[in-house]
This record gives C-alpha cells, structure tokens and sequence, in this order.
C-alpha cells in the first residue's frame, strides 16, 4: 500500500517532500524486489493513481472508486493547504466523512 498527500504543500514541506516521479521509482524498485504487481494506494487525489500508472505501467495501481475525495483537499470551497485536522476542528468537514474515508484507506491499504 501507499499512501499520498500531494495536495499539502505549507511552509513546512514545501521543496521537502519526495515528488510523484520520485515515489513511483521507490515504488517500482520495491515491487521488483518483492515481486510486487499491485500497488493500492490511499491519497486524498483521486488522480495520483492515474498519475502513477502512467509514470509506471508495469504495475497496477488500484483505489478505491466512487468516494469523493475533493473535500478533503477544499478549504472554503477553494483548492488549499488547510491541515485536516484544522478543517475537522473549525466544522468544515464532516467527521463522519472523513472517518469513512480513512475506514475506506486503511481497507485498501490491508489488501496488500
């Protein structure tokens, strides 16, 4: 499993965190090395794992489809960097939806 928050890009991470190219190359390295053919990925972009298999088609990267993630990376209607837990706390989010969503995560996560 891999998990990707792209979208978070504050003062602290900025210029830090790996890019995708750079994920998908760590991920292809381990995949050859375990004889891994599918990835599941958990990310608050539903397009990572599209973005992903492109950059790497020798493997399958699955999601899980149908769950709206647009609302975990909105703060105010607006594209943002807000924190999650920012967002849960000011009443932006529902908790219950984002607790499905983590729930939703952490089940594609196990199947690998």
């Amino acid at each position: 499993g891999w998990h990707a928050r792209f979208h978070v890009q504050d003062v602290l991470r900025v210029g830090r965190a790996p890019s995708l190219a750079a994920h998908v190359a760590a991920l292809r390295a381990v995949a050859r090395r375990y004889n891994i053919s599918t990835v599941f990925v958990a990310s608050d972009d539903p397009s990572v794992a599209g973005q992903a298999a492109a950059l790497c088609p020798e493997l399958r990267f699955e999601t899980a489809p149908g769950f709206n993630r647009t609302q975990l990376s909105e703060c105010g209607g607006k594209q943002s960097d807000c924190w999650l837990e920012g967002r849960l706390a000011r009443g932006e989010l529902d908790p219950e939806d984002v607790t499905r969503s983590w729930l939703v995560d952490g089940s594609i996560l196990a199947r690998g």
